[in-house]
């Protein structure tokens, strides 16, 4: 199961599990193996690796998926699933985290 974090209280105690995260990509960086997008949230900036294959952009606002690893640069999510966002209503994805807050996803 994926539990909804704030970017903020991501730390090591969560290492090898599953999370969600909401956030602004502000970053973009390409690797041989897979992208990297850095993500923010009103807490904080973590790294989410990505397949070649998802096309996210700069400013993209985005729901990620993923198990929390530790590399020698620090903390990354390995996603296995994002899903643009950007063109949800505020109103609504507001609604949406309200409920799911205290539901494992």
């Amino acid at each position: 199961m994926y539990n909804l974090q704030k970017i903020g209280e991501i730390d090591q105690s969560l290492i090898e599990n599953k999370i969600a995260i909401i956030g602004t990509v502000i970053g973009l960086e390409n690797d041989e193996n897979y992208d990297k997008l850095e993500i923010e949230d009103a807490s904080g900036k973590i790294i989410i690796s990505k397949d070649k294959s998802v096309k996210i952009s700069a400013g993209s606002r985005i729901l990620a998926f993923g198990t929390l690893k530790i590399t020698p640069k620090g903390l990354i999510i390995f996603s296995e699933a994002i899903v643009d966002i950007s063109e949800s209503s505020p109103k609504l994805l507001g609604k949406f985290m309200e409920k799911i807050k205290n539901y494992e996803i």
